[in-house]
């Protein structure tokens, strides 16, 4: 609250108590009190958009351009503070519609009409009740003046950084476009003119579904399928949110290393499995496999290992944790069972130490066989006599992940990539106005060097 509004309030208060001091007056002094408005100031609302200028797009808007655009105007407009819609995300109604804000935000954005000059109070309202409309008046009528100034300032700003014939459909002969809604000026955009296509939906689609890279922080993965459930949105085939947990669980359980944190999850009630706690669960669960992986030394399963060492590897721990979840699916039904009878309760537990030992076996058989394809494995990289990983002489060959291409390179993306991913096929491109489609192993034009050392040389280290 401004301290010019303070004051309206105060003074109003002030007034209300002098009425009730006097006994003899039959007429409140909130029925005749005039408040005063605080004034809202355009130029301090501006000061504390972090952009004062949003980007230009040049020409035709493009999607990439549009959703740069739009991100800006959001922070812009979450920096004018408003008492409507929750009153924690400011603006950011106005730019983004009532029904986008109420599913981002899961409040209700509303603008109330003006009061007039002064509020009306009910017949039978005492003074302390006058006291709290009058607040509440103040409130509204100063929150209406800081709404209609952002909102100008937001539209004006969104003029400004694309031209006008690309929204000259919206000009009104009398009003000009001071009617036009910041949210109605981007949907009239995006319909338009920043198109997205069906290839761009299907790449968006591929994207979504690639797993994380946990050699990077995780957050780049969350941020990777946030922005993907976007571009879907906006491009008419929305990913729903169950989608999206539902992806999310399916790439962590795919990285074999919390095994145990994905099967608490995957127990967890429909309505507790949710993509925001999801994302912090998994986060707690990745940075724990970490520290254990660590304690244990052992670099295959450490949180920052997402690829597989070879295929022996793969089928054996893919083998352990099939086996191994099932057993414990069977242990819990069993445990949680509701028997009738003391002969039923028995047979359970006959069963639960049945299943208890045949998983122990199991379990004993699965780690000796890992144990064996490790040791291997190691031999096969380097680990044993006679072989080397680069620099000398080879005894074995190289085997690489069947969704790789050990020699492909991308300039924006590196090194280690999926089939059919090089600079020239590069999702990222769009995102990058320095990329070079030309760029290769042989000749990476100063391009990336990410996983540098990753597939056949030239491998990127040479370069280093």
């Amino acid at each position: 609250m401004s301290r010019n509004t303070a004051n309206s309030i105060a003074a109003a208060e002030d007034a209300a108590a002098m009425a009730t001091n006097t006994t003899n007056t039959t007429i409140s002094a909130m029925d005749s009190f005039i408040p005063t408005i605080p004034e809202v100031s355009a130029d301090d609302i501006e000061a504390k958009f972090p952009h004062k200028v949003l980007t230009k797009i040049e020409g035709q808007p493009t999607y990439a351009g549009f959703f740069k655009l739009r991100e800006e105007v959001y922070q812009n407009a979450l920096t004018s503070k408003s008492p409507f819609g929750g009153a924690t995300f400011g603006h950011l109604g106005v730019v983004m519609g009532a029904q986008a804000y109420t599913l981002a935000t899961g409040n209700i954005w509303t603008i109330p009409a003006s009061a007039g000059v002064y509020p009306t109070f009910p017949a039978a309202a005492t003074e302390t009740m006058k006291r709290k409309l009058m607040s509440t008046f103040i409130s509204t009528e100063r929150g209406l003046r800081q709404w209609e100034a952002t909102s100008n300032l937001l539209r004006n700003q969104l003029l400004q950084a694309i031209d006008e014939e690309y929204y000259a459909e919206l000009y009104d002969p009398i009003f000009r476009y001071e009617t036009v809604k910041p949210n109605d000026f981007l949907a009239h955009i995006l319909d338009n003119y920043a198109e997205i296509d069906d290839e761009v939906l299907e790449q968006n689609k591929k994207e979504f579904q690639e797993p994380p890279d946990l050699s990077l922080p995780i957050d780049v993965y969350y941020r990777k399928q946030e922005r993907c459930k976007q571009l879907a949105a906006d491009g008419g085939v929305p990913i729903s949110e169950p989608d999206l947990v539902l992806q999310l669980q399916i790439h962590m359980g795919q990285t074999g290393q919390i095994n145990s944190s994905y099967t608490k999850w995957k127990r967890k009630a429909a309505a507790d499995r949710k993509w925001t706690t999801g994302k912090a669960f998994f986060r707690t669960a990745i940075k724990e496999a970490g520290v254990i992986g660590k304690l244990q030394g052992d670099n295959d399963f450490q949180a920052n290992s997402i690829t597989k060492k070879n295929k022996t590897t793969d089928n054996v721990r893919d083998e352990m944790v099939e086996q191994m979840g099932e057993a414990f699916d069977n242990l819990a039904m069993a445990a949680t069972a509701k028997n009738d009878t003391i002969e039923s309760m028995v047979k359970s537990i006959s069963d639960l130490t049945t299943a208890n030992k045949q998983l122990t076996a199991a379990n004993q058989t699965l780690t000796q066989q890992l144990k064996v394809a490790l040791e291997g494995n190691n031999r096969g990289n380097g680990g044993g006599s006679g072989a080397t990983n680069g620099g000398g002489s080879s005894t074995g060959k190289k085997e690489f992940p069947a969704w790789s291409d050990p020699n492909a390179y991308c300039f924006t993306c590196g090194y280690k990539l999926r089939t059919g991913h090089d600079s020239a096929n590069c999702p990222k491109a769009k995102d990058n106005p320095g990329h070079k489609t030309e760029a290769t192993r042989a000749n990476p034009m100063g391009g990336s060097l990410r996983c540098a050392g990753w597939g056949n040389k030239p491998d990127g280290k040479e370069r280093k």
